[in-house]
C-alpha cells in the first residue's frame, strides 16, 4: 500500500503534538504536587520550633527545686515574730503604772537637792536626802500639774508630767537643818526630762513635778549610804 508522502507527514505531526502535549500535562501535576505538599524537612523543623515554644511556655517544676525552698520562705514568712524587748539599763522594772511605797515608821529627812543625768537608754532623777529613816513615795502622772493642798496650777516645762510625792519630810525645827533644805523651784533636765519643779513641803510630804519629752516607762528605788531617792526614765 502506497501512502502519499503528504499524508505520512501529516500523521506524524499528528502524533509529535500528541506526545508534547501529553509531557506537558505530566510536568504540569508534578509541579502542582511539590507546591501543595511541602518538602519533609520544613515540616519537621515547624514541628520542632512548636515544640520549643511549648516547653518555653509551660516549664516543668520539680518538688525538691524551687518551689519547695519557696514553700519554705513562705512558711517562715508566716511564723509570728516576738518584739523585741523594751531597752532599759536603769534600775528596777520600769513601768506606767502609779507606784507607792509606805514602809513601817516615818522617816525624818531632810530633801537636800535634785540631780539629773542622762544615760544610754535612759535617763535618771536624783533627790539627795539628808536624816534618819526611809522615805515612803507615791507617783503618778497628770495632764495638769497643780501644788498640793493650794491646787494652784504649776508651770512646768514638758509634754507629760509625773507628780511625785517623798513622804517622811518633816519640815526642819532647827535652823541647821533647815539651811539644808532644798528651795522651791525649778531644776534643768537631760535626756527625757525637760525639768523638775519642787514645789512645796507641806505636813511632812515633799511634792516634785516631773517633766517629761513623753510619756515613758520608769522606775523608783531607794538606796543608802548615803540616802537617796531615785526615779529613771526609760529614753
Amino acid at each position: 500500500m502506497n501512502i502519499p508522502r503528504s499524508n505520512i507527514s501529516r500523521i506524524i505531526a499528528v502524533v509529535s503534538s500528541a506526545g508534547c502535549a501529553l509531557a506537558l500535562a505530566a510536568c504540569a501535576n508534578e509541579g502542582s504536587e511539590r507546591e501543595d505538599a511541602p518538602a519533609f524537612d520544613e515540616a519537621q523543623s515547624t514541628t520542632e520550633h512548636s515544640a520549643a515554644l511549648t516547653s518555653s511556655a509551660a516549664p516543668t517544676t520539680s518538688s525538691s527545686g524551687p518551689q519547695s525552698t519557696s514553700a519554705a520562705h513562705e512558711k517562715q514568712q508566716k511564723l509570728p515574730h516576738s518584739p523585741a524587748p523594751a531597752a532599759f539599763a536603769g534600775m528596777g522594772t520600769a513601768s506606767l503604772e502609779d507606784q507607792q511605797h509606805m514602809p513601817q515608821g516615818g522617816g525624818n529627812l531632810v530633801p537636800t537637792g535634785v540631780r539629773v543625768g542622762a544615760h544610754d537608754g535612759f535617763t535618771r532623777v536624783v533627790i539627795d536626802l539628808d536624816g534618819e529613816g526611809a522615805p515612803g513615795w507615791f507617783t503618778s502622772f497628770t495632764d495638769r500639774p497643780v501644788q498640793q493642798a493650794s491646787g494652784k496650777a504649776v508651770e512646768v516645762q514638758g509634754n507629760a508630767f509625773l507628780n511625785l510625792g517623798i513622804e517622811g519630810t518633816p519640815w526642819p525645827s532647827t535652823p541647821e537643818l533647815k539651811e539644808k533644805f532644798m528651795e522651791p523651784g525649778a531644776t534643768p533636765g537631760a535626756g527625757v526630762v525637760s525639768e523638775v519643779n519642787y514645789t512645796t513641803t507641806f505636813e511632812a510630804q515633799t511634792q516634785l513635778i516631773i517633766g517629761l519629752e513623753k510619756k515613758t516607762l520608769y522606775s523608783v528605788t531607794y538606796l543608802q549610804d548615803p540616802s537617796r531617792l531615785v526615779i529613771d526614765f526609760q529614753n
